[in-house]
């Protein structure tokens, strides 16, 4: 089914000026079929709690910066910018929207967590798939947030990138419009993304 956005919708024109192609992502082949919920599942963010750990059994390194974040968690945060922000102590305007974003979620601070999609390699900050999801196995996420093409192009380096619900393995991962294209205030778009976060946001 073409999910594109159709021209009979009011805002049509404008979301594709944003570049909203898509409500939801077209069907791939590649990817495995989502599951559906368990019924009487509890699917909230559980309460806080921390597990402090450097380096795991699996011999997997930390980087002393991403110490802090490398804990167990219901949902974990991505973008392409994202090592850089928190070198820079997080204290970004792209940092402060997404900590605007979260505590009107009304959830717990331990509920998310950040990874980013890149690594710092001799003081270069280089794309690392492979070092996203081995923390992701430690992490062990409900949900991936991933802001941006640039970010989902890491994960996904063979897919076309779309916003909605990406699986896998045993990942479920929001591709979401890039937090630059949500400044500055852009209503529409903070909307559009606000109600795809919100509708996996169960409380």
């Amino acid at each position: 089914m073409d999910t594109r956005i159709v021209d009979s919708h009011p805002a049509a024109a404008r979301l594709e000026t944003l570049g909203i192609r898509y409500l939801f992502k077209p069907e791939s082949s590649a990817l495995q079929p989502q599951q559906e919920p368990v019924p009487g599942a509890d699917t909230r963010p559980p309460s806080c709690y921390v597990h402090p750990h450097s380096n795991d059994a699996t011999g997997f390194q930390t980087d002393p910066l991403l110490e802090p974040l490398y804990r167990p968690s219901y949902s974990v945060w991505t973008y392409l910018e994202l090592y850089e922000d928190l070198f820079c102590g997080f204290n970004t305007p792209r940092a402060r929207l997404l900590t605007a974003i979260q505590n009107s979620m009304g959830w717990d601070a331990c509920s998310f967590t950040y990874w980013p999609v890149t690594r710092n390699f001799s003081d270069k900050t280089v794309p690392d798939k492979d070092f996203f999801y081995s923390a992701m196995d430690r992490i062990n996420p409900v949900y991936i947030f991933c802001f941006g093409a640039a970010a989902f192009n890491i994960l996904f380096p063979r897919e076309r990138f779309a916003y909605g619900k990406w699986v896998t393995g045993h990942f479920s991962i929001m591709a979401l419009p890039s937090i630059d294209a949500l400044m500055p205030d852009n209503r529409l778009l903070k909307n559009f993304t606000w109600r795809m976060i919100n509708s996996l946001s169960l409380s």
